[in-house]
């Protein structure tokens, strides 16, 4: 049996009950690369909560390369020709936005 590291669950969302923070990131994402309104384009959107389980490794302690949030978020708009996901974490100060083209 294989433990898990992580307790996920994901929901369909509308964009528009988003946490105004992360909406707001996405918004400024979609404008800063030329995608437009992505929260009005947004034919999908999904929303995934990870809890870690476990504590990180030992080696990942001491080189302090271990993720410190024991919690995050990922956001996932499907657009017409793109895909944008943001990741917050439960400590995060901000919120990180990436798209990628769909084909």
């Amino acid at each position: 049996m294989v433990d898990r590291l992580y307790e996920r669950s994901s929901r369909r969302c509308e964009p528009d009950a988003l946490d105004p923070a992360v909406r707001d990131a996405l918004i400024e994402h979609g404008e800063a690369h030329q995608l437009g309104d992505v929260a009005a384009a947004a034919r999908m959107c999904c929303v995934t909560r990870s809890v870690r389980l476990k504590r990180p490794g030992l080696l990942a302690r001491l080189t302090k390369s271990g993720d410190p949030d024991t919690e995050h978020t990922t956001i996932a708009l499907l657009l017409p020709r793109y895909l944008v996901v943001a990741v917050t974490g439960a400590s995060a100060e901000s919120t990180s936005a990436r798209f990628a083209w769909r084909t």
